[in-house]
């Protein structure tokens, strides 16, 4: 194979060699036979001499080798560890925030024992200690202070300023902190029962109020709101919503409640009969743990039926009213502010001022939480899983001791009468919102004649009973 310079000449890698003696020879015989005279012998040898002058030029290629370098890393094994020489007594801290919003600092602190069969025996060697640590808030109770957190309130009491410097901190914001302590301290070993932060610090303040002239009584509770969707009337509702039955904490009856007046079936009956008799065919066949919940659950269907046959509620879809803690009920009698089921209450939210009346009693170590109707007015969207206020921007001015007999809601007579009890206390009725009946279907109410008189101006009033604030199956107040 040839050379790669063997594309440039024709003969291979050199010229070929010719004699010494041709030049000479051929200069000779031009000199001396006059050859050069002649014009085309003249051309010829012209063309010899540049000929072996040009193929005399040689053409080299380099050829470049390229060496490429390939660099391998090769692990190097990380060499085992020492074994200690002695106890490890270094002490360890860590700290996360559960889901409620809690933060937990752990720690380890070791010390130098004694023997492992002595410490084996003594309690003390090996123990965790639990602590809570949680800052108990001030009460909010300057004009400042609440105004700071709803800059609408002088809008509905223009002698707000004195109103609040007549008041003082009630005793039932103490006792409702008091009550989340305890709650905590029950569940100081159950760290997910832990009250969560949100609702530890559900209350603003508690004050007790009193007008200026007419000595009215209220007390101001500031707060969030959570949402209720309970209660059922089998006289005013013909269906119930499907989605607010089956919501989680559902429950048919409220605390406030009176005798049915009319022979219309409560549309839960139906539900709650199929329900008892598909668990009455279930239950044989299942196992140990749900059986037990079945037959709990069986056992409680027939007197929740019999209940809801006999006597009507409120629909949190559709009567205003707000839930009070439980707890409460303890002092009723011993304060004169002490809220009961049934006494009108003013809700304000932003520039909203909706009538009211205490229509349920909920968890003791919770504050602020109103019927699905309140809270939807706040906010469309509301839900029995979507409060409308996250915030501490909700006043609930319940008047204590105002209830009256329990019977079917009436709004413009609950108007009315928040109207006159907000008068007296020094605030503004013609802000006060007006609530729709929205039920189609009404009680018929008897009309009560005097004797000798005539139907009209005469006093009406529907069949009751007293208020009966705990509900017979649940035992829920």
């Amino acid at each position: 194979m040839s050379p790669p310079g063997s594309l440039l000449q024709p003969w291979g890698s050199e010229p070929p060699k010719r004699p010494r003696w041709i030049v000479p020879l051929v200069v000779a015989l031009a000199v001396g036979g006059g050859l050069l005279m002649v014009p085309s012998v003249k051309r010829g040898v012209v063309r010899l001499v540049d000929r072996m002058r040009t193929e005399r030029v040689v053409v080299k290629r380099e050829v470049v080798e390229k060496i490429v370098e390939k660099r391998v890393e090769v692990p190097v094994p990380t060499p085992p560890p020492a074994l200690p020489e002695g106890p490890s007594l270094s002490s360890q801290k860590d700290a996360a925030t559960m889901f409620s919003g809690v933060k937990v600092v752990s720690k380890i602190e070791p010390e130098k024992g004694k023997r492992a069969t002595t410490e084996r025996g003594s309690a003390d060697s090996y123990q965790v200690e639990v602590t809570v640590k949680v800052r108990v808030p001030e009460a909010a109770r300057t004009y400042e202070e609440l105004c700071g957190i709803n800059p609408a309130l002088p809008g509905f009491f223009p002698g707000l300023r004195d109103l609040l410097k007549r008041g003082k901190v009630s005793g039932f914001y103490h006792h409702a902190y008091a009550l989340k302590q305890a709650a905590v301290k029950t569940n100081i070993l159950r760290l997910d029962r832990l009250l969560s932060r949100h609702n530890f610090y559900d209350l603003e303040t508690a004050l007790e109020l009193e007008g200026a002239e007419e000595k009215q009584k209220a007390l101001w509770l500031q707060g969030e709101m959570d949402v209720v969707s309970d209660g059922s009337d089998g006289d005013r509702m013909e269906s119930f919503d499907d989605y607010l039955y089956k919501s989680q904490h559902f429950q048919p009856s409220t605390s406030y409640g009176w005798a049915k007046v009319t022979d219309k079936v409560n549309p839960l009956v139906p539900r709650l009969e199929a329900e008892l008799a598909e668990l009455k065919a279930k239950v044989g066949g299942a196992g140990s743990a749900e059986k037990k919940t079945m037959q709990a659950r069986i056992a409680e269907l027939p007197t929740r039926i019999g209940d809801l046959k006999k006597r009507s509620y409120l629909i949190a879809q559709e009567d205003p009213f707000v839930v009070i803690p439980l707890s409460f009920r303890s002092f009723k009698g011993s304060s004169a502010y002490t809220p009961s089921i049934g006494d009108y209450a003013v809700v304000i939210c932003g520039e909203k001022m909706l009538p009211a009346i205490v229509g349920d009693y909920g968890p003791s170590e919770k504050c602020g939480e109103a019927s699905l109707r309140i809270a939807r007015e706040i906010d469309p969207k509301a839900g029995p899983y979507n409060r409308p206020v996250s915030d501490l921007k909700v006043t609930y001015l319940i008047f204590p001791g105002s209830a009256e007999k329990p019977r079917q809601p009436d709004y413009e007579e609950w108007h009315a009468k928040c109207s006159e009890l907000l008068g007296k206390l020094g605030g503004d009725p013609a802000k006060l919102h007006h609530w729709e009946d929205r039920l189609k279907a009404k009680l018929a109410v008897p009309v009560v004649v005097p004797e000798g008189g005539d139907a009209e101006g005469a006093e009406t009033e529907g069949e009751g009973e007293k208020e009966n604030p705990v509900d017979p199956v649940s035992k829920k107040p």
